[in-house]
């Protein structure tokens, strides 16, 4: 384990460019440690540009309920802290389960304030839905490429 941690770490680095070195700085990788984690927890944290993203599995869905508000509570303490917000309004949640989950009638909570259950969500470009099919996805992809088509098909006839 020794062995692994000394590659991930005290790693030097700089830029070489135009004949001028930049100063020399020590990085630290924790990649090894993340995926060590990741391992032995159920809970992901995403973060890409501005959407976070937490995924969080439990085969006893009250129990998920429970453990997702406490984590969006300490989640928004964390944003506070690093005085960064959370649009309640653009957040939302939705359970992947191939039992039925309305059947639950809990709330996940952000600042007091309900979450809205979804069944489909865009995430970096992919709508993925409650089932895990693609059907949105398929149907939003279909529209864009008939509008495509429909614009090509308008100017084809400018375009000889």
């Amino acid at each position: 384990m020794d062995w692994f941690r000394s590659y991930l770490t005290n790693k030097k680095q700089f830029v070489h460019y135009g004949g001028i070195n930049s100063k020399i700085n020590t990085i630290e990788c924790d990649l090894f440690w993340d995926i060590f984690y990741l391992s032995y927890t159920p809970m992901i944290y995403l973060s890409f540009a501005d959407d976070t993203t937490l995924y969080y599995s439990s085969p006893h869905i009250p129990n998920l309920y429970e453990i997702m508000n406490k984590e969006l509570d300490s989640l928004t303490d964390w944003f506070r802290a690093n005085k960064l917000s959370l649009n309640v309004s653009k957040t939302n949640y939705m359970i992947f389960s191939n039992i039925n989950s309305k059947q639950h009638a809990m709330e996940i909570k952000l600042t007091n304030t309900t979450i809205t259950k979804t069944n489909c969500v865009k995430f970096l470009g992919v709508f993925i839905d409650e089932n895990l099919n693609w059907n949105e996805h398929i149907k939003v992809i279909k529209k864009k490429i008939s509008r495509s088509f429909f614009v090509i098909n308008r100017v084809k006839h400018v375009m000889n």
